[in-house]
């Protein structure tokens, strides 16, 4: 998820299992993904949960609550 401010990118990366990364779909996959974006490093919020969990705390992070 790649959220746009006037000045920034901000981006999100979650994974929840180890079948995500067999998928194309690790966090590196979506962090190469967001910074081909135009987001940089320290604008990327990660998460990974094994498991289900309803709580994100970065997800929260980047939405400013």
């Amino acid at each position: 998820m790649l959220l746009n401010s006037r000045y920034m990118h901000y981006g999100y990366v979650q994974v929840s299992s180890t079948g995500q990364k067999i998928s194309g779909n690790s966090l590196e996959d979506q962090i190469s993904q967001l910074k081909a974006a135009g987001c940089s490093e320290e604008n990327i919020f990660k998460e990974q949960f094994t498991g289900v969990t309803m709580e994100h705390p970065e997800f929260e992070r980047v939405l400013g609550n």
